[in-house]
Parts: structure tokens; sequence; C-alpha cells
């Protein structure tokens, strides 16, 4: 940051700004200082002969070079921007805004991520209880099974099977035989 003619701090000489600004769209664009040389070279036709070191002298922070006129003119033609822009602020508010934006969007999505993981850890446990109520009721059918093949087996116990294709011989005394042959 300058002083201007009253000593001043905080205040930014023109050339200065355009200057940080040049630095700042160079950068994003991911160009080198050679590149920008380039592409200054094709907008004015090779008539405007711009070294990338004469880049690197404007761009230093003690002993910089002064700006002219028309490489300020070709130089954001370059970038695409006028030079009224060069020379505003307005890309670092609507960064600064973004920022906020985003660091707004962060905090809400860790809030949600926070949310849905304390969900996880619900539905987990009761799966795990899920799980454990049907092995539980796994093991009492199989022993309930168990029990009612016991049972059926005491009961048929005395009984001699018949095989297929015989006819059981029916008792021929006893009152239920008595009663059917009366009548």
């Amino acid at each position: 940051m300058s002083q201007d003619a009253n000593g001043d701090a905080g205040w930014i000489w023109p050339e200065d700004q355009f200057i940080a600004r040049m630095k700042r769209e160079r950068q994003s664009r991911r160009w080198s200082q050679e590149r920008l040389a380039e592409e200054v070279d094709k907008v004015t036709g090779g008539r405007l002969e711009l070294h990338p070191t004469a880049f690197t002298k404007l761009e230093r922070e003690n002993d910089r070079r002064n700006l002219r006129l028309n490489e300020a003119f070709f130089i954001s033609e370059a970038l695409g921007l006028s030079i009224a822009r060069m020379l505003s602020d307005d890309d670092l508010s609507s960064v600064q805004e973004r920022l906020h934006t985003l660091e707004h969007k962060r905090d809400a999505l860790q809030a949600e991520a926070h949310a849905a993981l304390s969900e996880l850890d619900r539905i987990t446990a009761l799966i795990v209880e899920i799980q454990g109520e049907i092995t539980d009721l796994r093991n009492a059918g199989a022993e309930r099974a168990e029990s009612s093949d016991g049972a059926r087996r005491s009961r048929t116990a005395g009984v001699k099977p018949v095989k297929a294709g015989t006819k059981p011989v029916r008792a021929t005394s006893g009152p239920a035989w008595k009663a059917r042959s009366r009548g």
C-alpha cells in the first residue's frame, strides 16, 4: 500500500491497483509472466514488445518500474478486462462474498453430516438389536421343534409302523367294535 500526497496510509495509487489486479488475474489464469507477454503480443500484433522481465519489474514490491498508459491498455485487453475494471477492487469483494457463502455452506454440510452420522449410529444399533431378536426367535423355534419331536417320539414309542400297501388290522374285541356291528 502506498501513501497519498498527504501521507494517509491505506490509499492505493491507481497504478498499484492496476498492477495488483494484473497479477491476480494472471495468477488466477495460471499464466506465467511469459504467457502474459505472449498474450499482449497477440493483442498488439507485435507492435508493443513487452518482455516477461517487464512484468517481473512491474510486480516487484520494491523498486517497481512505472506502468505506461499504452502498456496498461494492452495488458487489460490481453486479460479481457477494461482499464476501469483493472482499477477496481470488485474482484476482491466478490471473492470475499463467495468465500463467505462457501464457508456457510461448509458449516451447514458439517452439521448435516454430524446429524447423518448420529442417525447412522442409531440405525446401526437398531439393526444389531433386530438381528439379536431374530437369532433369539430362531433359537426358540429350534428348541420348540426339538421338544415337539421328542413328544411325538414318546407318543408313538409302542406303536409299530405300518408298511405301505398293507391294511391295518382291526381289533375284533372292545366296545367300539361292538357298537358298530350292532347297528
